[in-house]
């Protein structure tokens, strides 16, 4: 499991993120869930804080952390290329 944070604009549906995630190249990405949406505070008044839980497993072995990490590492590319956002890990 790797926690993910992003701080994306505010008419930046969650629901697209999820998708752009459980949309990259692997069979190990087994769940994708929010579990925090945060707007205020520090944040510019057209930004939001939304956080990931993102689950990864494989059926046939233990994934090892540099799997994991590798591919962790493509996710975050892809949210920063595609949404042009900030990315607080966890």
């Amino acid at each position: 499991i790797r926690d993910i944070a992003l701080v994306v604009d505010s008419d930046c549906p969650a629901g697209r993120i999820i998708d752009l995630i459980t949309n990259v190249e692997t069979n190990l990405i087994r769940s994708v869930k929010v579990f925090d949406i945060f707007k205020g505070g520090k944040l510019p008044e057209n930004k939001k804080s939304v956080a990931f839980r993102i689950c990864f497993r494989s059926d046939e072995r233990t994934l090892t952390d540099a799997e994991v990490g590798e591919l962790h590492g493509k996710i975050v590319k892809l949210l920063r290329d595609e949404l042009r956002c900030d990315i607080r890990e966890m």
